[in-house]
């Protein structure tokens, strides 16, 4: 009895040993895998508890650095007409002026008009192909006017705009007299096409023509379809199908202007 007693009291002595030896190798650095203390038939090994891991700072600027995010900034690019124009001069149309305007918040230059074959100017072309280059397109602006926009042809497709892109491909808008695009005349209802109901086509300017008569401008707004807003828009044609669609050289098209809305 007294032998164990001894012994119990030994194994707490040699254990205290143990601690207080670890304490103070500790204390000045020392970091064992284990500490192993033989004391007669007892033997004490204490390990070290694993380190816990360093805390990282996730919203430190050394730990991640993040990337901003790309704000893209809308920009309008207005097209030159005078190379494709049949002016010699550009002109005034119903009181506007050639020069820089902003018309329903989009900017154009106006002065040279661009027109389609009809019966007071049959040597002009079906179709005239402004070229561009001009990536990431969103909208496209035209100023339009029929000539010779007669009643007879109401509702019917009298031409087309055509997107040409980069890769090859191309986007078609149809014009139908009536719908968006009418004639230049306001105050000729019995005789020609004055109204049109596209939502997507404003009028911008109302006037007096020379002779007296009261004419407008309408705004036409076609959207880039979605698949081609990242190509390259390469080229706009107006093309004049009124001869094959209504066997008239009648109506014909006048372009004012073409601004190009895109992103970067």
């Amino acid at each position: 009895m007294e032998t164990a007693k001894s012994l119990g009291k030994f194994f707490w002595v040699a254990a205290g040993i143990a601690i207080v030896v670890f304490a103070v190798l500790w204390a000045f650095g020392w970091r064992p895998t284990s500490v192993g203390i033989e004391a007669g038939p007892l033997s004490v090994e204490l390990s070290p508890a694993t380190p816990l891991p360093t805390a990282r700072n996730s919203n430190s600027a050394e730990e991640i650095q993040v990337s901003p995010t790309p704000v893209l900034t809308e920009k309008y690019q207005t097209l030159s007409l005078e190379p494709y124009s049949e002016l010699a001069a550009p002109e005034t149309n119903l009181g506007l002026a050639p020069g820089q305007y902003s018309l329903s918040d989009v900017p154009f230059s106006v002065g040279w008009k661009v027109s389609t074959q009809c019966s007071h100017i049959p040597e002009r072309p079906q179709s005239v192909l402004i070229e561009t280059s001009i990536s990431n397109p969103r909208m496209a602006y035209f100023l339009l006017q029929a000539g010779f926009g007669w009643s007879k042809f109401r509702d019917k497709k009298i031409g087309e705009i055509v997107f040409h892109f980069n890769d090859g491909s191309t986007s078609v808008t149809s014009l139908s007299l009536g719908y968006n695009i009418r004639d230049w005349a306001r105050d000729d209802d019995n005789s020609v096409v004055t109204l049109a109901f596209s939502p997507d086509l404003v009028s911008v300017w109302s006037g007096t023509a020379p002779d007296g008569r009261q004419g407008g401008i309408d705004m036409l707004a076609v959207r880039i379809p979605p698949d081609k807003t990242s190509l390259s828009l390469s080229g706009i044609e107006i093309v004049d199908l009124s001869q094959s669609t209504v066997g008239d050289l009648d109506p014909c098209i006048h372009l004012l202007a073409i601004t190009v809305k895109y992103v970067e």
